[in-house]
């Protein structure tokens, strides 16, 4: 991990424990691929969980 990475990652703890931000925020920046499951657990304490993507509905028939 790069200098920069492990400062943004100690400022993320940071923000997590004082409440400026929550799980989603964290969340997102995994997807957005700023942070590493690795780093969301390491700021949160928990797993992070993929969201699971919902079956699309069919559409409805006239």
């Amino acid at each position: 991990m790069t200098d920069l990475n492990s400062l943004f990652l100690q400022m993320w703890v940071l923000d997590f424990q004082m409440g400026l931000f929550k799980e989603p925020y964290f969340q997102g920046l995994v997807r957005q691929g700023l942070l590493t499951t690795a780093g969301y657990k390491e700021v949160t304490g928990e797993d992070y969980v993929a969201p699971q993507a919902q079956p699309s509905q069919p559409a409805a028939q006239a």
